[in-house]
C-alpha cells in the first residue's frame, strides 16, 4: 500500500508467487485495507493493481475452507459492496491475468486502466456485472 500525491491510495495485491489468487488471509487484509481507505478523508481515489505480471487470477485452491472460518466469497462480496458503494472513486490497473474472482474485482472499480479489459475479461454492457458476488 502507497499513498501518492494527490491523495491517491494505490493498494497491491501481492502475492506473486500465486499469481496473485486469494487465500483467506490475503481476502482479509484487503478487505480491511480497502474500509480504512474508505474511511480515510485525505484520500480521493484508490487504485487496485496485481504485484508482478499478474492482476489476480481469483481464488487460491490451494486453500481449503476451515469449519466456522470465514469463506473468502464472504469476505469478497464485502470487498466489492466496499468499491461500488464507497465514496472514494477506484481504477483497476489490470496487467495480465484477471479471472474469476480477480475479474471481479476488476469489473467493481469505477475504471479500467488500461482502459480495455483483457481478452479474457471482454462483456457486453448487459452482463457487466460482478460474476462472483451474486448481483449487479
Amino acid at each position: 500500500m502507497a499513498t501518492l500525491p494527490g491523495g491517491i491510495r494505490v493498494l497491491t495485491i501481492s502475492r506473486p508467487d500465486r499469481m496473485n489468487a486469494l487465500d483467506p488471509a490475503a481476502s482479509a487484509a484487503l478487505r480491511q485495507t480497502l474500509a480504512d481507505a474508505m474511511e480515510d478523508r485525505a484520500l480521493r481515489a484508490l487504485v487496485l493493481h496485481g504485484a508482478g505480471p499478474h492482476f489476480c487470477t481469483g481464488f487460491d485452491l490451494k486453500h481449503q475452507r476451515v469449519p466456522g472460518e470465514e469463506g473468502v466469497l464472504a469476505i469478497l462480496q464485502d470487498c466489492f459492496v466496499l468499491l461500488q458503494e464507497g465514496p472514494l472513486p477506484s481504477v483497476a490497473a489490470i496487467e495480465g491475468n484477471a479471472f474469476g474472482a480477480g475479474l471481479s474485482l476488476a469489473l467493481a472499480c469505477d475504471r479500467w486502466s488500461p482502459p480495455t479489459m483483457p481478452d479474457c475479461a471482454r462483456l457486453s454492457p448487459a452482463s457487466a456485472c460482478c460474476p462472483m458476488s451474486g448481483w449487479c
